[in-house]
């Protein structure tokens, strides 16, 4: 199957829609990606139509393909089409405001990297740092 996100007023997915991959075949057996587009459009009348793949995530082929526009978008709100980019990337992250975006994938991130001491941190946004909240020898109790 192929997939298509239905991008809305500032590029946000509004919906992701799937169509079958001989519907985007032409007579040699080539996959045309316009193909796909112009059946979604004849369809729902509606003319912008990307396609997505399922198989991508943070700029990776989850089976080790190539990546296909960064990630697979889903219409919650929270993803949009870059054209810069080529790809689908996350409007915001929804609790830390001083995330920025990754452009190799598309997902929102800290401004620094995670401690690699051991220990467990969590996100400090009004400081925009990394606090440990427990050390490597802390067990809980029940």
């Amino acid at each position: 199957m192929a997939h298509y996100a239905k991008i809305g007023l500032d590029n946000i997915v509004t919906a992701v829609t799937r169509i079958d991959n001989k519907d985007c075949m032409d007579p040699e057996g080539n996959f045309i990606e316009q193909l796909g587009i112009d059946q979604l459009v004849a369809q729902t009348g509606h003319d912008t139509w990307i396609r997505c793949s399922i198989n991508t995530s943070n700029g990776q082929h989850l089976n080790g393909g190539t990546p296909l526009r960064l990630n697979f978008p889903s219409a919650d709100g929270n993803w949009k089409y870059d054209s810069e980019l080529d790809g689908f990337v996350e409007i915001s992250h929804p609790t830390m405001n001083s995330f920025v975006l990754n452009n190799n994938t598309g997902r929102f991130e800290a401004p620094v990297a995670y401690p690699d001491d051991g220990n467990r941190h969590r996100w400090d946004d009004e400081n925009a740092q990394w606090v440990q909240w427990m050390s490597q020898n802390t067990t809980s109790s029940k």
